[in-house]
């Protein structure tokens, strides 16, 4: 299994103003250094997500599977799953199909992953035997800044001032992202 992006975010987590001006931070930079800012914000986003598996800001992905799952179980995105656009599949004669969303149940409640579940009486296809025979197109992340949680937030800080400060911050940024964090799909 992978996740490719498809659609980046249209926002950041936290301003580089305000970034800046936290005390952690406000004596390791100075006023030209905006752009080394937002590149440790980048940085520091993508550390978030490695380490939870899961996306930070709202943006769509595509989830490459080899197989949908065995025995009617769920397929499991990352979270907080905002919703699925679809599920296509390579079927036994080699020619992508769609799956109608009428035959699937799309879970958005657990933050941490979301869940797609068949609906009651169906199952799911056989898909042609490949690598990255099924291809889930989904949107996750926090829908906007004041949605992401404050410890998030405090742990992109921590890892921000790692990057500056040289200094390992890791038992800070990972204590405040642990509750956030879920198994690999």
């Amino acid at each position: 299994m992978r996740k490719v992006l498809i659609t980046a975010a249209t926002f950041k987590p936290l301003e580089v103003d305000i970034i800046k001006a936290r005390p952690e931070i406000r004596g390791l930079v100075g006023d030209d250094d905006n752009l080394l800012v937002a590149d440790n914000l980048e940085s520091a986003i993508a550390a978030y997500e490695e380490y939870t598996n899961n996306v930070l800001c709202s943006s769509e992905w595509d989830l490459y599977l080899d197989r949908f799952p065995r025995h009617h179980g769920d397929i499991e995105t990352p979270g907080p799953l905002a919703g699925v656009d679809s599920i296509k599949y390579q079927d036994s004669a080699d020619t992508q199909q769609e799956i109608s969303s009428s035959y699937y149940i799309v879970d958005t409640t657990n933050p941490l992953a979301g869940r797609i579940s068949l609906a009651y009486g169906q199952c799911w296809e056989v898909a042609y035997d490949e690598i990255n025979a099924v291809v889930v197109r989904f949107l996750a992340g926090y829908a906007n800044q004041n949605s992401i949680p404050r410890l998030i937030k405090d742990g992109l800080i921590a890892k921000i001032q790692e990057l500056f400060s040289g200094v390992d911050m890791s038992g800070v940024y990972e204590d405040n992202w642990f509750n956030y964090r879920r198994r690999p799909i």
